[in-house]
């Protein structure tokens, strides 16, 4: 189990730095926790909506659409 973890990981680590999050966001988000449900990331509730092409969480909110770079998802 953990070599078969290992290579793959080294396969999306190594397609990651060649291509960007790009190659592997499609898969990401099909596995994302709470995609399109509302969350709290750093005190500010949202619907989780989308990531952007680098990776970065979109979070609707009342006041608007916000990028949210780092932080903890409840």
């Amino acid at each position: 189990l953990l070599k078969d973890f290992l290579y793959n990981f080294d396969f999306l680590l190594k397609k990651w730095y060649e291509f960007g999050f790009s190659y592997i966001r499609e898969d990401w988000l099909k596995n994302c926790y709470k995609l399109k449900k509302e969350i709290k990331v750093n005190n500010i509730v949202g619907i989780f909506e989308d990531l952007d092409i680098d990776g970065t969480l979109i979070l609707k909110t009342k006041e608007g659409t916000t990028k949210i770079y780092s932080g903890d998802i409840f």
